[in-house]
């Protein structure tokens, strides 16, 4: 009996010791790959770290972080960011503290990671008196985030759902948003990531009009220090009317998608598909109707490192009141492109301000 008594004292004891040793393990890969994240913020070139800095406690830890976005000039993001209207409101800075839950069991849809991360973010207090049916206490996003075995990341959003009225200057409009998620990907490098993000419904209307759009999802996915990019944009429905007068739009099934590797800024190469099922429109005695669109465009270099682009379009049917007109096709092509120049023409053409620009600048 004694003996018995031992070994399970034993087994105690290298269970604790080893049950010890796990939690400092993870937590010195938890650090590790924090600090992986930092360098490789830095390596970017587009993203300051002012701080990342990691506490750790008894199984799990504080993240106090400070990031912020701060493109290249001319780059790709530059220019996007540079094209957004005058007065858009864009916070390039994101600081806070975030409490972190050590592995390796850490629950939810992956279960077994180095760590998890959960965050709320609340309604703000300006957009209350907007939304007057809003869930109480409940938060407007929910971001998980899992720190995987192998350094990678992933995150996952779920928005809240809303259906109720919502009131913009002294104005009510009838709201629904249902379905909102997303999710974000990223190996310890940055050198892969992906996202998406998808919603079930958002519909609102007002003043007799109604507008509805259904199943969105976005897809997206880079590689490489000079990305690759694979892109899915799609809409299951998207529908206007003004029952009142019989008015109404109606769009079915669009998809776009991109396949494409970036060769100067704003310079992209490679092909991108588009397809439409039914366009519908009808009101004022009017009636008209489109059918199954699909169109794609190659852009390549040719022999001598010019750029060149073909794009090709078929419409199986176009009804217009009781005309109709069947298999249209057409296509269309620009050759012998300087590229160095094309990137120039795009970026000035993204960057500039009509209101300040003169003529003799863009001649």
């Amino acid at each position: 009996m004694d003996s018995i008594v031992r070994v399970l004292l034993v087994l105690v004891v290298l269970l604790g010791i080893a049950w010890a040793g796990s939690v400092f393990y993870i937590g010195s890969q938890v650090q590790d790959s924090i600090s992986n994240y930092e360098t490789a913020f830095t390596r970017s070139g587009e993203i300051a770290v002012h701080r990342l800095d990691y506490e750790p406690g008894f199984l799990g830890g504080q993240l106090h972080y400070d990031l912020e976005c701060r493109p290249q000039p001319g780059s790709d993001l530059a220019i996007l960011l540079s094209a957004l209207p005058a007065g858009s409101d864009v916070n390039r800075r994101t600081t806070g503290i975030a409490d972190i839950r050590h592995g390796p069991y850490v629950g939810g849809a992956e279960p077994f990671a180095l760590a998890r991360m959960d965050m709320a973010f609340d309604l703000p207090q300006t957009w209350q008196s907007s939304l007057p049916d809003y869930p109480q206490n409940a938060p407007l996003f929910d971001i998980v985030s899992v720190l995987g075995f192998d350094g990678s990341l992933q995150s996952r959003l779920t928005g809240v759902d809303y259906d109720g009225p919502v009131v913009v200057e002294n104005t009510t409009m009838d709201a629904q948003l249902i379905g909102l998620q997303g999710s974000f990907e990223v190996d310890s490098q940055l050198g892969q990531t992906r996202g998406n993000l998808d919603l079930e419904r958002l519909s609102f209307g007002a003043d007799g009009v109604e507008v509805a759009l259904e199943n969105l999802g976005f897809d997206v996915r880079t590689t490489g220090p000079e990305p690759n990019l694979l892109m899915e944009f799609g809409i299951g429905g998207f529908n206007v009317a003004t029952p009142q007068d019989g008015t109404r739009v109606e769009m079915e099934q669009l998809v776009i998608n991109y396949d494409i590797a970036r060769l100067r800024p704003s310079v992209w190469l490679g092909t991108a598909g588009m397809s439409l099922e039914r366009v519908v429109a009808q009101g004022n005695g009017f009636s008209g109707e489109l059918t199954d669109w699909q169109g794609s465009t190659n852009a390549q270099l040719d022999a001598a490192g010019r750029m060149e682009a073909v794009s090709e379009s078929n419409i199986a049917r176009i009804t217009v009141g009781n005309n109709s007109i069947n298999n249209l096709a057409f296509d269309a092509s620009v050759r012998n492109i300087n590229v160095e120049a094309y990137s120039q023409l795009m970026q000035f053409a993204t960057t500039m301000d009509p209101a300040t620009t003169s003529a003799d600048q863009i001649i």
